[in-house]
C-alpha cells in the first residue's frame, strides 16, 4: 500500500505542472497581404548570334571564329564591357538532305549565340551595331532592374501595409483594435521581367541609314511580395 501510495505522489510531481501551465487566451488574426512595386528597366540582354553553313567543318568553324571575333570587338568598341558579353550557346551539325530517298551529307552548319548587357538607353544603338558587324540571328531581347534589392524592400514594405490595411478593416466596428504581431512570414518575391523572344529582320536593320535608329521599348517590370502576418489584438 506504502508502494503505491509513493507512486502516485512521485507522479503528481509531474502532472501538477502540466495541470497548471496557463492557457495562451490572446486574440489573434491571420491576414495575408501583397505588394507590388512597378519601375521602368534600366537594364537589356541582347541575345543574337551568327550562324554559317560550308562543306568543310573545318573551313565552317572557322569562319564562324572570325565572325564572332569581330562582332565582339565591335561590340566594346561601343562601350560596352568584356565582362557583359558571354557565350551562350556553340554548335557545330552535319546537314543532310534526301536525294533518292537517301541522306546525303551536303554540308554543315556551325553556330555560336552571345548574350550583350548594355545600358537600355543603348539598346537600338548595340542592335544596329553588332546587325551591321555581321549578326544573322537575333534571339530574344530580356529588360531588368539594376538595383532589384531596392525594389525587393519596397515591395515588402507595401506587402505590410495592405495586411495592416485588411486587418484594421476586419476589426472595424468591433470594438477591438491591433495591438501587435505575434508571427510573421514573406514568401519569395518573384521579379516579372519583360522578354521579347521575337524575329527581327536583320537585312532591313543593316540597310537603316543610321546606326541608333532601331525602336526598343522597354516597358515595365514589377516585383511582388506577399506576406503573412499573425495580428494580436484586443
Amino acid at each position: 500500500m506504502r508502494k503505491v501510495i509513493w507512486s502516485l505522489l512521485f507522479l503528481s510531481m509531474f502532472v501538477v505542472p502540466l495541470w497548471a501551465q496557463k492557457v495562451d487566451t490572446t486574440r489573434t488574426l491571420t491576414v495575408t497581404g501583397v505588394g507590388s512595386v512597378e519601375v521602368i528597366p534600366d537594364i537589356c540582354i541582347i541575345s543574337a548570334g551568327v550562324m554559317e553553313k560550308g562543306n568543310d567543318p573545318q573551313g565552317v568553324m572557322n569562319s564562324l571564329a572570325n565572325k564572332i571575333n569581330s562582332i565582339i570587338n565591335t561590340i566594346e568598341s561601343v562601350g560596352v564591357k568584356k565582362g557583359d558579353i558571354k557565350t551562350s550557346k556553340l554548335s557545330l551539325s552535319p546537314i543532310f538532305e534526301t536525294q533518292k530517298e537517301k541522306k546525303v551529307l551536303t554540308g554543315y552548319s556551325a553556330s555560336e549565340h552571345l548574350t550583350v548587357k548594355a545600358q537600355v538607353k543603348d539598346a537600338g544603338r548595340v542592335l544596329s551595331t553588332i546587325t551591321n558587324a555581321g549578326v544573322n540571328v537575333i534571339n530574344s531581347i530580356t529588360f531588368d532592374y539594376s538595383n532589384k534589392d531596392s525594389l525587393a524592400l519596397a515591395s515588402i514594405e507595401k506587402a505590410t501595409e495592405n495586411a495592416r490595411r485588411i486587418a484594421e478593416r476586419a476589426l472595424s466596428g468591433t470594438g477591438y483594435h491591433i495591438t501587435g504581431m505575434k508571427n510573421v512570414q514573406v514568401d519569395n518575391i518573384l521579379p516579372t521581367y519583360r522578354s521579347y523572344d521575337s524575329y527581327l529582320d536583320v537585312q532591313e536593320m543593316r540597310a537603316a541609314p543610321e546606326v541608333g535608329n532601331v525602336p526598343v521599348e522597354e516597358g515595365t517590370i514589377k516585383v511582388t511580395s506577399r506576406i503573412y502576418i499573425v495580428f494580436t489584438f484586443e
